[in-house]
Protein backbone atom coordinates (compact mmCIF):
# COMPACT_ATOMS: atom_id res chain seq x y z
CA UNK A 1 0.00 0.00 0.00
CA UNK A 2 1.21 3.33 -0.77
CA UNK A 3 -0.60 6.08 1.17
CA UNK A 4 -3.21 3.61 2.96
CA UNK A 5 -4.53 2.78 -0.70
CA UNK A 6 -3.91 -0.02 -2.97
CA UNK A 7 -1.21 0.50 -5.36
CA UNK A 8 -2.19 2.31 -8.12
CA UNK A 9 -1.30 -0.39 -10.68
CA UNK A 10 -3.27 -3.19 -9.10
CA UNK A 11 -6.65 -0.86 -9.07
CA UNK A 12 -5.99 0.12 -12.50
CA UNK A 13 -5.43 -3.65 -13.94
CA UNK A 14 -8.97 -3.83 -12.17
CA UNK A 15 -10.44 -1.68 -14.26
CA UNK A 16 -10.31 1.55 -11.97
CA UNK A 17 -9.71 5.18 -13.04
CA UNK A 18 -6.38 6.43 -11.86
CA UNK A 19 -6.26 8.17 -8.59
CA UNK A 20 -3.87 10.31 -6.27
CA UNK A 21 -2.30 8.41 -3.79
CA UNK A 22 -2.25 10.89 -1.33
CA UNK A 23 -5.98 11.98 -0.76
CA UNK A 24 -8.06 9.33 -2.77
CA UNK A 25 -9.17 11.61 -5.19
CA UNK A 26 -10.14 10.57 -8.75
CA UNK A 27 -8.59 11.31 -12.26
CA UNK A 28 -11.87 12.78 -12.71
CA UNK A 29 -12.17 15.08 -9.15
CA UNK A 30 -9.14 16.53 -10.14
CA UNK A 31 -7.72 19.46 -12.54
CA UNK A 32 -4.11 16.83 -13.18
CA UNK A 33 -3.39 13.77 -11.87
CA UNK A 34 0.87 13.37 -12.52
CA UNK A 35 1.91 10.09 -12.61
CA UNK A 36 5.22 8.31 -10.77
CA UNK A 37 6.96 4.73 -10.45
CA UNK A 38 4.24 3.32 -8.98
CA UNK A 39 1.85 6.28 -7.35
CA UNK A 40 -0.16 9.18 -9.12
CA UNK A 41 -0.46 13.08 -7.15
CA UNK A 42 -3.09 15.20 -8.04
CA UNK A 43 -2.54 19.22 -8.25
CA UNK A 44 -4.11 19.76 -5.19
CA UNK A 45 -1.55 17.74 -3.40
CA UNK A 46 1.07 19.15 -5.13
CA UNK A 47 0.35 22.94 -4.42
CA UNK A 48 -0.19 21.52 -0.45
CA UNK A 49 2.78 20.01 -0.71
CA UNK A 50 4.56 23.20 -1.94
CA UNK A 51 3.35 25.22 0.69
CA UNK A 52 4.65 23.10 3.48
CA UNK A 53 7.69 22.86 2.05
CA UNK A 54 7.90 26.71 1.87
CA UNK A 55 6.55 27.19 5.07
CA UNK A 56 9.52 25.29 6.11
CA UNK A 57 12.23 27.71 4.98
Amino acid sequence: MIGGYERSNERLDQGEAPFCNFCGKEEDEVGRLLAGADAYICDDCVALASEVIEEGK
